[in-house]
């Protein structure tokens, strides 16, 4: 967990709120907050990189066919690279407008998360999500082998995850949590990310706190007390709470009524628990 000494008198270098939220990170909203006044907000994702995604399969596939022009041209085998002094000057200009398009998307990737980590900085003491893993969210789909058919295999949705992962890449998540870590650093904000595995706070009501498992198809959440609400909206609240009230809300199986007043502190211990 990062974060400042919410007492601290001495000025520090970035201006900081005083409430506490806790937020989700999806693909079709890119974040949900969760806010301790019962509020929520959803930030929208720019899809940066497949609103452009058509302009830059174009680009390839002439990029594409120009060099197997080239290769035919000076005898090369088709899967061999064709070496950069090899390139004429249509390849060459094909190649620097792909490389605008990209640092464009980078740029716009950019300052967006510095606006948006500033702004909620500013607005807030206390941030916290959950622990990102990047590298399990893209793990490739195990082949399914048909076991009535040796040799061949059954559809185990590669193809949609082909396009889940690309949009986790343009989503970038690592380049927001790293960018909202400094910034609360710099403002002596508290940022805390809590264990997922602990939390689970997809699968857990954010209102009772038990687990109420669920596909991942299932985007509602519905548990026996009679909470119904949005996937993302119960794990930022999950989070919230597990985060600010720690393991005790989990365990009792109970949770405060809807229209009870969330804690006017933050318990500080509880979110170092969650967060190990």
């Amino acid at each position: 967990m990062t974060g400042g000494d919410p007492w601290m008198t001495h000025e520090m270098a970035r201006e900081r709120g005083s409430a506490a939220v806790a937020f989700d990170r999806g693909l079709s909203q890119l974040l949900t907050i969760a806010k301790t006044d019962g509020s929520l907000e959803e930030v929208d994702n720019p899809r940066w990189l497949k609103h452009r995604l058509e302009s830059i399969k174009t680009l390839q596939r002439t990029i594409s066919a120009e060099e197997t022009t080239l290769k035919a041209r000076f005898g090369m085998a088709p899967e061999a690279p064709l070496p950069r002094e090899r390139h004429n000057a249509g390849l060459k200009r094909r190649h620097g407008q792909l490389r605008a398009i990209h640092s464009k998307i980078a740029w716009q990737r950019h300052d967006f998360y510095h606006k948006r980590t500033a702004l909620l900085v500013s607005t807030f003491a206390f941030l916290g999500t959950e622990e990102l893993d990047v590298k399990n969210m893209r793990r490739a789909p195990k082949a399914k082998p048909d076991p009535d058919r040796p040799g061949e295999f059954l559809p185990n949705g590669a193809a949609a995850k082909a396009g889940l992962d690309r949009g986790i890449l343009d989503a970038a998540p690592s380049m927001l949590i790293g960018m909202l870590k400094y910034e609360a650093e710099e403002a002596g904000a508290w940022f805390a990310m809590a264990n997922t595995r602990r939390v689970k706070p997809t699968q857990r009501c954010h209102r009772r706190g038990a687990l109420v498992k669920k596909e991942l198809s299932e985007r509602t959440h519905r548990c026996s007390c009679g909470c119904v609400c949005d996937r993302d909206e119960n794990a930022a609240r999950t989070l919230l709470r597990g985060l600010l009230e720690g393991e005790f809300w989990s365990g009792t199986d109970q949770g405060r009524p809807p229209t009870a007043a969330p804690p006017e502190t933050l318990p500080i211990a509880a979110a170092a628990v969650w967060a190990e």
